[in-house]
C-alpha cells in the first residue's frame, strides 16, 4: 500500500539527481507520520557502503531514529561516534 494523504503526511526529508541520465531531483529519504501518531523513516539512499563515510547522511539516520521513538534530536542533530 503507497501511503497518502488519507492515512497520514508524508514530508519528503532529501533530494538527489541520479548520476546517470537528465538531472532530475528524486526524493530519497521521507518521513511518514500515520493519523495514529505512529511514525515510519524511508531511505533509499545507502545503495554503498561508501554513502556511510558521509557524516551528514549518517547524521540524517540517527536523527530519524530518534524521530521515530519519538525523541526530539537535538537542535544540530545527533552527533555520531569520532565527531
Amino acid at each position: 500500500i503507497f501511503f497518502d494523504q488519507d492515512h497520514g503526511k508524508v514530508t519528503p526529508i532529501l533530494t538527489a539527481s541520479p548520476a546517470v541520465g537528465p538531472p532530475v531531483d528524486q526524493t530519497i529519504a521521507w518521513a511518514f507520520e500515520r493519523k495514529n501518531g505512529g511514525r515510519t523513516f524511508n531511505c533509499t539512499g545507502p545503495h554503498f557502503h561508501k554513502t556511510f563515510e558521509n557524516r551528514e547522511f549518517r547524521r540524517l539516520l540517527l536523527n530519524a531514529i530518534l524521530w521515530v521513538t519519538k525523541i526530539d534530536p537535538p537542535v544540530k542533530g545527533v552527533r555520531g561516534a569520532g565527531e
